[in-house]
């Protein structure tokens, strides 16, 4: 397996974009967990004011409603109105009064929705993974008109709705709000063993189908934060590289997908991760999974650029053009380099 040109990270690094992660005060923490009985979701759908303000109330600069963000969102691409008024007709009702606000650090509209992670037994970690980009919600709107018909279209959004499986859910659409207009993308897909299926069938330019099954982990960033808290660092003094076994990444990934020709239908992962991953660990579990099945591998997020691993070089350049990217070494790094 050949991997693309270009400069490598020599040493482990934070992720590209600083998550803003924080431990919230211990009073606050306490309180909280005191006053709902552990249930933060309780309080989220009574209370008219946002976590954030609580938490990090200095980066609010300005406050909306989600339609009205979604609405600039769309003006700012110039949508017709009558369209912007379907996108907003499919907002999940339990979405409809989510609170936005304007984060001073970044200069993004954020919408609040989800809950905060659980560290160890007794913290709470508050971060941007319960404040999303309202442009990322925007993106995934437009993809669900565009892709996705009832009545898969009803339990996506569904699943959107739900606290504990948002960000999961908008992470479903990462590979097809990059393909090119009027490229035809079907959404979750009979992979022809048993009764399994992936995300993503997208065919383009009378190319071979490529299948898709997208992966958000996130366990070994919650791993490393938890490692930061009890005082491990690096020889510098930061974060402490990643310890974790890489091959969890491509977890359940070989069991979907029959044993196929490539030039007939490629296949593969799109996995969204919180971590540079170390380079030679990356390859080596790729390698390890049956060459017949898992064909490819990306890594990516909601920001340009993607790693790939691909066992045939000419597949590399077929996925960089079907999502029109450019590789990107930010995903990886190399150990005691």
């Amino acid at each position: 397996m050949r991997r693309g040109e270009g400069s490598r990270s020599t040493s482990w690094r934070p992720p590209n974009k600083p998550l803003q992660l924080t431990i919230p005060p211990q009073g606050l923490r306490v309180e909280s967990r005191r006053r709902l009985g552990g249930g933060l979701a309780a309080e989220r759908q009574i209370v008219s004011h946002m976590f954030v303000e609580k938490v990090f109330p200095q980066v609010v600069a300005a406050r909306a409603l989600l339609p009205e963000r979604i609405a600039a969102e769309a003006a700012s691409h110039a949508i017709p109105e009558q369209f912007v008024n379907v996108l907003l007709s499919i907002i999940p009702a339990e979405m409809k009064d989510c609170g936005c606000f304007l984060d001073r650090l970044t200069n993004l509209w954020r919408y609040e929705y989800g809950l905060p992670f659980t560290l160890g037994e007794d913290q709470l970690l508050w971060g941007t993974h319960m404040w999303q980009p309202v442009r990322h919600l925007f993106l995934v709107l437009l993809c669900v008109l565009a892709h996705i018909p009832e009545p898969k279209r009803g339990a996506y959004l569904l699943r959107l709705a739900n606290f504990e499986k948002h960000e999961d859910t908008l992470a479903e659409c990462l590979p097809a709000i990059r393909v090119p207009p009027g490229t035809m993308a079907e959404f979750e897909v009979k992979t022809g063993l048993g009764d399994r299926d992936v995300d993503w069938c997208i065919t383009a330019n009378g190319r071979a189908p490529v299948l898709v099954e997208v992966k958000k982990r996130h366990r070994d960033l919650l791993e490393a934060l938890q490692r930061h808290e009890a005082g491990e660092r690096d020889p510098q003094g930061g974060f402490p590289p990643p310890n974790h076994e890489v091959g969890l990444l491509f977890r359940s990934v070989e069991n979907k997908f029959p044993a196929t020709n490539p030039d007939s239908q490629l296949q593969g992962v799109w996995i969204l991760t919180g971590l540079q991953q170390e380079r030679t660990e990356l390859v080596t579990a790729f390698d390890a999974l049956d060459h017949a099945k898992v064909h490819f591998a990306v890594l990516g997020d909601w920001d340009r650029g993607i790693s790939v691993l691909a066992r045939r070089s000419s597949d590399r350049q077929v996925l960089l053009d079907l999502f029109r990217e450019k590789e990107t070494d930010r995903f990886e790094f190399v150990r005691n380099g």
